[in-house]
């Protein structure tokens, strides 16, 4: 399966007008790409039927996050899975104990949610 990278809305309903069935949704590609709002989320799911992997990262800049960025991380990917996200991508550079604790509190998040996309980008982020 073909998964595009979309920086917005409407660049999801486009890929999806091209039979794409699949896209990671972010915000501010340019930056390399960040967290999406919860609004493209929502009215992407509402006017399509693509499959969406939403971009989960906290800033531009690098993969190495704050205590801080961790848990804004971790509040993030609960608001994107409450409202439909069919997968997430996350990078980040894991070492110390906060980072630990987030990896964990990412496995439980996923263990409760029945979707396999998202099982299987978290296995291949975390080694879960």
């Amino acid at each position: 399966m073909i998964e595009v990278c979309c920086g917005s809305f409407e660049d999801a309903m486009m890929a999806s007008e091209c039979g794409i069935k699949r896209v990671e949704l972010n915000s501010a590609l340019s930056l390399g790409g960040l967290t999406p709002s919860l609004g493209s989320l929502i009215m992407i799911k509402q006017y399509s039927d693509i499959e969406i992997v939403s971009m989960v990262r906290a800033r531009a800049g690098g993969f190495c996050y704050t205590n801080y960025q961790y848990e804004q991380m971790l509040e993030n990917l609960k608001l994107l899975l409450a409202y439909g996200t069919d997968g997430v991508s996350f990078r980040g550079i894991y070492t110390g104990v906060f980072v630990c604790m987030f990896a964990t509190n990412v496995r439980e998040l996923f263990r409760k949610t029945i979707k396999e996309g998202i099982k299987n980008k978290v296995e291949n982020s975390i080694g879960v």
